[in-house]
C-alpha cells in the first residue's frame, strides 16, 4: 500500500512533467501557501530550487491505466504479490514488464491501483535523475481535475479530455470522441457533471449530459495535490525513493530481528511448497510455449504466448474488423439508456478478442437480466458474467461482441 507524509506542511517543489519534450513548469509552496512558479526549458533549471525540498512530479496520465479489484482481506497482505496474476487477463503486455501502484483498499476490499508500463517510469525517472532531481511522489496528471461536492468533473483542454469520477480514479479520452464515450458512464446519483473548458472550446464540445459549467480548465500547479490524491503515488516497490535509514535502524533493530525471525520461520514451512509450485509453473511455461510455436510457426517474437495466441485465433475468427471499441458503445448505447436503473462502474476492450467487458450494478438480479435481454435485441452477442450480491445491490460483468 502506498504510504506518504503530509507535503502540506513543509517546503515543496511541484512540477509539471507531463510533455517531457515541451517547456517544464514548476511552482514553490511553503507551509501549504503558493510561494512562486516559473517555466524552465530543461529540468536542470529547477534542481538548485528543488534543493532540500519535497519535490511532487506530475506525470502524463495517457501512459498510466488507473482501476479497481476487489480482494479478499485474507489475501491483502500478499497483495502486491498476488496484484499481476488477477489482472494478468485484462493486460495485453506481458506483466512483467508493468509497474503496478497501490493507493486505498476500501472496507470491503476494494483496491485502487496504477499500472504502467516499466519502461516509461523508469525513463522519466531518468530524465529526473540525469538532471538532479530526486522526487519523492510522481501522480498521474488525470487526478489533478478538482472534484466539486463529490460529484464527477470533466475538464477539457483541446485533443484530450480529463473525466475524474473518484478520489483515485480517472479517464483519459480523446476529445472528439467525448459524445460517443461520455454516455457511457453513469454516476450514482443525479448531480450534474462539473465541467471545465476554455471559452473557445464551449461551443464546439456537445455531450449529451447534464453539465454546470465551472470555468476554464484548473492549473495542475495552482495547489498541492490532496492527500487522496497523494496516496497514489507510482513511486511504489522498487521504485520507492531511498532515504537515510541508520537513526530508525538503531530504534527500531530489535523489532528488526524478531521480524526476521518470524520471516525465517515462516518461509522454513512454505519454502518446499514454493520451490514445487515453481518448478510446475516453469514447465507450464515451457509448454506453452513449445505449443505456440508448433501451431505458429511463422511467428518469431515470443513475448506472452497466451495474449499472443488469444490474438492470433482471434484473428482466424473474423476477417472484418465489425467489432472496434466505438462502433460496439454506438450499438450498445440505446440499451444502456433505456436502463436506467442500471449503472456502469467499468468498461473496458479487449482488442485482440473484439469483445467489450462492461462491469455493471443494480439493485436486484432481474434488472441485469432485462439489460442484458436489451442488448441481444440489438444483433449483439451478449454473456452475463458471474453475479455477486452485497448490501442491496448486484454486480456483474457483461461480454459483449458483435453478432458476425
Amino acid at each position: 500500500m502506498a504510504t506518504f507524509r503530509d507535503d502540506r506542511v513543509t517546503d515543496t517543489v511541484v512540477i509539471d512533467f507531463s510533455d517531457p519534450l515541451a517547456p517544464i513548469p514548476w511552482a514553490s509552496f511553503a507551509d501549504g501557501v503558493a510561494q512562486g512558479n516559473g517555466v524552465v526549458d530543461e529540468l536542470s533549471g529547477i534542481a538548485e530550487l528543488a534543493l532540500n525540498k519535497t519535490l511532487i512530479v506530475w506525470v502524463s496520465g495517457e501512459k498510466v491505466n488507473l482501476s479497481s479489484v476487489t480482494v479478499p482481506s485474507g489475501q491483502q497482505r500478499h497483495l502486491r504479490q498476488i496484484l499481476p496474476s488477477l489482472l494478468e487477463d485484462n493486460l495485453a503486455s506481458d506483466i512483467d514488464d508493468l509497474h503496478f501502484a497501490i493507493g486505498s483498499i476500501s472496507s470491503e476490499g476494494q483496491v485502487n491501483l496504477a499500472v504502467l508500463d516499466r519502461s516509461v517510469l523508469e525513463h522519466d525517472l531518468e530524465l529526473l535523475n540525469d538532471a538532479g532531481l530526486k522526487p519523492q511522489t510522481l501522480l498521474p496528471d488525470s487526478l489533478a481535475v478538482p472534484l466539486v461536492n463529490g460529484a464527477w468533473s470533466l475538464q477539457v483542454e483541446g485533443e484530450i479530455s480529463y473525466l475524474r469520477t473518484a478520489a483515485q480514479m480517472s479517464y483519459v479520452i480523446d476529445t472528439q470522441n467525448l459524445p460517443v464515450l461520455l454516455p457511457m458512464f453513469k454516476q450514482a446519483d443525479s448531480q450534474p457533471l462539473s465541467l471545465y473548458i476554455a471559452d473557445n472550446q464551449r461551443d464546439s464540445v456537445s455531450v449529451d449530459y447534464d453539465t454546470e459549467w465551472r470555468g476554464q480548465p484548473v492549473d495542475i500547479l495552482s495547489s498541492l495535490p490532496e492527500k487522496s490524491v497523494l496516496a497514489m503515488n507510482l513511486l511504489q516497490g522498487e521504485f520507492k525513493p531511498q532515504s537515510n535509514m541508520k537513526k530508525q535502524w538503531l530504534q527500531w533493530r530489535n523489532v528488526a530481528f524478531l521480524a526476521a525471525a518470524a520471516l525465517f520461520i515462516q518461509l522454513t514451512n512454505v519454502g518446499l511448497e514454493t520451490w514445487q509450485l515453481n518448478q510446475q509453473a516453469m514447465e507450464y511455461k515451457s509448454e506453452v510455449k513449445a505449443v505456440f510455436k508448433s501451431t505458429f510457426p511463422d511467428e518469431k517474437r515470443l513475448v506472452n504466448p497466451k495474449a499472443q495466441m488469444t490474438q492470433r485465433l482471434a484473428k482466424l475468427q473474423s476477417q472484418q474488423d465489425s467489432t472496434g471499441f466505438l462502433m460496439l458503445l454506438q450499438q450498445m448505447a440505446p440499451a444502456l439508456k433505456q436502463s436506467t436503473l442500471v449503472s456502469m462502474t467499468r468498461i473496458n476492450f479487449e482488442r485482440r478478442l473484439g469483445e467489450l467487458r462492461v462491469d455493471i450494478k443494480a439493485q436486484d438480479y432481474a434488472q441485469l437480466e432485462a439489460l442484458k435481454n436489451a442488448i441481444t435485441k440489438l444483433d449483439l452477442k451478449v454473456e452475463l458474467g458471474s453475479v455477486s450480491g452485497s448490501q442491496g445491490a448486484y454486480t456483474a460483468r457483461l461480454m459483449i461482441r458483435s453478432q458476425q
